[in-house]
Order: structure tokens, then sequence, then C-alpha cells
């Protein structure tokens, strides 16, 4: 939210806001459901600074977020899949 409506008053908090995000990402373990959900918001949290503030951002930073953003996707897929697959299993009548 910032990031969009902040405009250049975000500016000198954008790096310590992308820092705090990656850091986020980088040490939650994405396997847990909550800190999947976590890291899945950190992830589009930073999608907003890239997409308002995108010549303030490092291109290896664009790398590495769709890097997280693809395996934290592919993670809480398995986890709806999963569930879902239990459920449908308890209500299977034999």
């Amino acid at each position: 939210i910032s990031a969009e409506f902040m405009g250049d008053a975000f500016l000198p908090h954008l790096q310590k806001a992308v820092g705090v995000l990656m850091y986020v990402i980088n040490k939650l373990n994405r396997t847990k459901r909550k800190d999947a959900k976590v890291i899945e918001n950190s992830i589009s949290a930073i999608g907003k600074i890239i997409q308002f503030h995108p010549s303030h951002i490092d291109p290896n930073l664009i790398s590495i977020w769709f890097a997280k953003s693809i395996r934290v996707w592919l993670t809480v897929s398995l986890f709806q899949v999963n569930r879902l697959s239990k459920r449908q299993i308890a209500n299977c009548k034999l």
C-alpha cells in the first residue's frame, strides 16, 4: 500500500522494506501453511514495489523475486490440492 500510494515519499523506505520482505521470504519455512501465506504476502508486497518503483529496484532482485514466487505458488497450490483431496476422500461413500 505504501509503495503504491506514497509515491516518492516511499523511496527513503524502499531499501529497508525490500530487505525485510526478502528476509521473511528467505527465512520462513514455505512448507508450513502459516509461513507459506506470510511468504506469499511478502512476495506480493515486493511485486507492488517493483510495479510502482521499477527504476529504484536492482534487476537482480526481480530474478530472485520471480524464482521465490514460483516456488511459493507451487507450495501453496499443493497445500490446497492436498486439502481438497482429503476432503473428497472423507466424503466418498463406499
